[in-house]
Formats: structure tokens, C-alpha cells, sequence
């Protein structure tokens, strides 16, 4: 078992943890009559810069994959450890089992990548790992794709309904690997982006459907470049944003509409007391100017989700050792619906390193984990958290059970889906064809509140001839599928 330190920091090798019985926290007050508070109950002490948040085991509770790492000082580590902690339903989890990816890395993700039903693990590293799942919270042998770096990103690149693996070298590119069909990735083929890679992750900047990739590179200042996608698997140039002088970048970046305008916005990490900074998108993949938004300690993690229940996104950030040399912290910045934010709930935590917003109890508000800890949040009287979507629909009464209809069917020239989530969070809409061939992509892990939604289709813009087709919606719990029958006038 080996283990790497942070690139910034020393660190020293993080030692195996045990569960502490009834570890849990008092109730932690908000600042605001409107902002919720939250109780922590924490499952493990260890820090863990790798978070994935899913249910493994289809029981229809959120399950935690985390890698223990350790800390000294203003060191971590991590390693290629990942343990696995089923969840019960009402916040608590129980340890699992523990795997072993191929290396240690930053980066974990919660995937399908071969389209089974059953969500597989998928870890930066050098080299790449996979595992594939088996359904009931238990994992296949690490596969190995060779990678030259800590960080990796995923998402369907080419259209063809599975998910591709984004792994940057150690030079100037980064590698675009498409999925076979299978599970499996091939070698990939380079793609220049200016200087080494900091971090990476992908999202829809110019609004026509395909998934983009956005990088921060390793440089003294802030320096980003977005690679337009094709929707083929392949890039245009990278679009240069520099942001001059300043605290370097944390690893974490966090797509989203923020401003409600309908082109996504990116929240950037930074070390040094520098906090957040959030770039309003022009949706070509360009940025307006900066807004800055310190926070004590190092930035390193962030998460999306609306945690008061107004319909705003909201950013929750892991403040590592923020108030060294006792503990780190979470805030939580409340978003306004136009691009602007108030640092509201600060949550003393042991570290402060991942954070990842999540379901996690039967409520319908939105909770955090952090480390190895759950911040469950309490809620605001009168209000319900969810998360609000990309394109900011129009929502009404909450449903019991996901459903959804296209109007008008057939469709000649532009329609609508109208859908109603039981429950918020991340939702994916596509269209197939009758070969089951993904055609096109209305959404792609959104987020929007519980209630009704409306998205519309533009056959021209969709590149649908005559004939029948097949939306799909998925949701963090629950998928519908419908037929859209095409014709000419």
C-alpha cells in the first residue's frame, strides 16, 4: 500500500482508521433566520480528498466511497485505498469494505461505464483505475489505464450513451479516451491545452448540447483554458482566460447557471486564503469578469446544490485547516439567483478537505459530506432544499413518483418534455433512436428542484429526420422513458 503527499504540502503516510461508535456532533446554528443548520455525524476520522456519492447496492440509500488520507500539519496524503460505507437511509453508514484502485489518486467518480445498472468506481491516478461494480456495495478488481497524472475527469464525449475517461499528461495535453462500448477505455488521442494540468472536469459552456472540458493549469496566477466540444470526442482550440496575479488555484472547479441568464457559470477553488472566485460564462466559453470571495485556509473542494430551499444554487466549500493548527472548516455560500453570494454558515469540521452535497436522510433537504463526516442539514422552516437546473425551469407542485409527457407528438418543428421530480438533484435527459443509438442530449447532470420542468426540443437543432424516437430521463433514483414520433409538414 503506497501513498503520495499533496503536490503543495509535505505529507506523511495515512494510516488505516477505525470507526469510532456515536461519533456525532452538536447541532451546528445557522447565521440566518433563512439559512438552514446542520448536525454532524461523522463515520471514520480520517480526511479524505475523494468523495464519491451514489447508491452502490440498490437499496435506494446514498453509499459513500472515500480514500483515507491523513494529515500533519498542513500536509495530506492520499492513496490508492477506497472504503466503502453503505448508507442506512437517515444519515448514518455503515463500513462495507475496503478496495484498492491501482494508485493513489485525487479524484473518484461515481459511473456506469459499462451501462449494467450497476454504478462502477472510476479513479485518477497514475495509472487510471477502474472498478467495476457488482450491485451490492462490492467491487471487481482494479482495471489500469496508464496516466501520467493525479487528476482525471468523465463524461459521455462522443454521444454514444457511455462515459469517456479524461486523464492529462505530464506535459501540455490532455488525453481523451472514448469508451469501447464495454466498459473499457482505448489509449486516447492528445489534446494541447497550453501548460500542465491543475484540474479538470467537463460541462455544456456554449449551450449546444455537447459536453466541454475546462482546465486550470499549474501556474503562479489563475489560468483556465475550455476546449469546446463536437460532440465527436473531439475539441476546438483552447479558450484562453487569465486571471493575473493572485492566490494559486485550489482543485476544484464548479460549473453551474448561477445567474440565471442560462449560460453556465464556473466557481473556481483557490489556496491562500483566496476562497472562491466566480466567473459569470458568456455562454462561447468565455468568461465575464471575476467576483472574489475569500475564506480562511486553503479552498480545495466544491459542491453545487441549493441548500436553503429558494431555488438558487448554492456552493459549498472545504476550507482545509483553515484555522491551523486546530481544525478546518465547511462554508456556505448562498447563492442569489444572480450571480452574486453571501458567505453564510460556517461549520467547524476536523479538516475541511472533500466536500460533496448530497441526499443523504428521508428529508427532502439538501446535506454534505465532508472527510468522513456527514453534515446533515435541518432544513429551513417553510422551505425545502433541492437543487435548481442549468436552464431554470419552471417548477410547481412536488409529484410522488417521477413523469413526463412530450407535446406536441408528433413533433414537426419544436416541442416540449415536461417532467415532475418527486425529489431534487442531478438529472440527465437524452434522445435515442429506434437502434437505441444516442442522438441527442437535452441535459446532462443538472441540477433542479423537486416539482414540474420543462425542456424543449428543437427538431432542427436536434438533427431529427422523419421517424420514431425515444427520450430517457434519469435521476439520481429513478429513470422514464417515452417515444416522440418525428414528422414532415
Amino acid at each position: 500500500m503506497s501513498s503520495v503527499s499533496s503536490r503543495l504540502w509535505p505529507s506523511r503516510r495515512a494510516a488505516r482508521f477505525s470507526i469510532p461508535a456515536g461519533l456525532v456532533s452538536l447541532l451546528v446554528a445557522s447565521q440566518a433566520a433563512t439559512q438552514p443548520s446542520f448536525t454532524q455525524i461523522c463515520f471514520g476520522t480520517n480526511l479524505s480528498h475523494a468523495i464519491a456519492v451514489a447508491d452502490f447496492d440498490h437499496d435506494g440509500d446514498q453509499d459513500v466511497a472515500v480514500s483515507p488520507g491523513q494529515a500533519t500539519g498542513l500536509a495530506f496524503s492520499f492513496q490508492p485505498e477506497i472504503d466503502v460505507f453503505l448508507g442506512n437511509g437517515d444519515g448514518t453508514f455503515g463500513f462495507a469494505v475496503q478496495v484498492s484502485a491501482a494508485a493513489a489518486f485525487l479524484d473518484l467518480f461515481a459511473v456506469d461505464v459499462d451501462n449494467d445498472g450497476n454504478l462502477d468506481l472510476v479513479a485518477s491516478g497514475m495509472p487510471a483505475s477502474v472498478l467495476r461494480g457488482n450491485g451490492d456495495g462490492t467491487f471487481q478488481a482494479s482495471e489500469s489505464y496508464a496516466s501520467t497524472s493525479f487528476m482525471a475527469a468523465v463524461g459521455d464525449l462522443n454521444e454514444d450513451g457511455f462515459t469517456d475517461l479524461i486523464t492529462p499528461d505530464d506535459t501540455k495535453n490532455i488525453i481523451v479516451r472514448l469508451n469501447q462500448g464495454d466498459g473499457t477505455f482505448g489509449a486516447g488521442d492528445p489534446v494541447r491545452v497550453g501548460d500542465r494540468v491543475r484540474f479538470v472536469t467537463t460541462s455544456d459552456f456554449d449551450g449546444d448540447g455537447f459536453l466541454d472540458v475546462v482546465v486550470t493549469l499549474e501556474s503562479s496566477d489563475i489560468s483556465l483554458r475550455v476546449l469546446l466540444g463536437k460532440g465527436d470526442g473531439t475539441f476546438g482550440h483552447p479558450i484562453k482566460t487569465n486571471l493575473g496575479p493572485g492566490p494559486p488555484p485550489g482543485r476544484d472547479l464548479a460549473p453551474a447557471d448561477f445567474n440565471g441568464d442560462g449560460n453556465t457559470d464556473l466557481a473556481v477553488a483557490a489556496y491562500s486564503g483566496g476562497g472562491l472566485l466566480f466567473l459569470p460564462g458568456t455562454g462561447n466559453g468565455k468568461f465575464g469578469s471575476p467576483t472574489s470571495y475569500p475564506m480562511p485556509g486553503n479552498t480545495t473542494r466544491l459542491d453545487v446544490g441549493d441548500f436553503d430551499g429558494d431555488g438558487n444554487n448554492d456552493i459549498v466549500a472545504g476550507n482545509y485547516f483553515a484555522n491551523f493548527p486546530t481544525n478546518g472548516n465547511v462554508s456556505i455560500l448562498y447563492g442569489n439567483g444572480a450571480g452574486a453570494f453571501t458567505i453564510g454558515a460556517v461549520i467547524p469540521v476536523t479538516f475541511g478537505n472533500g466536500v460533496v452535497a448530497a441526499h443523504l436522510d428521508a428529508d427532502s433537504t439538501l446535506d454534505i459530506v465532508v472527510d468522513y463526516c456527514a453534515l446533515l442539514n435541518e432544513g429551513v422552516a417553510g422551505a425545502a432544499a433541492a437543487a435548481p437546473n442549468l436552464h431554470q425551469p419552471i417548477v410547481n407542485a412536488v409529484p410522488a413518483r417521477l413523469t413526463a409527457a412530450f407535446s406536441p407528438n408528433p413533433l414537426r418543428r419544436q416541442g416540449a418534455l415536461g417532467f415532475n421530480l418527486p425529489r431534487g438533484g442531478k438529472v440527465s435527459i437524452h434522445l435515442y433512436d429506434v437502434r437505441g443509438r444516442r442522438v441527442h442530449t437535452l441535459m446532462d447532470r443538472a441540477w433542479l428542484v423537486a416539482g414540474n420542468h420543462t425542456v424543449g426540443v428543437d427538431r432542427e437543432a436536434a438533427g431529427l429526420g422523419t421517424g420514431m424516437y425515444f427520450y430517457r430521463i434519469e435521476t439520481e433514483e429513478s429513470r422514464k422513458s417515452g417515444c416522440i414520433v418525428v414528422m414532415d409538414r
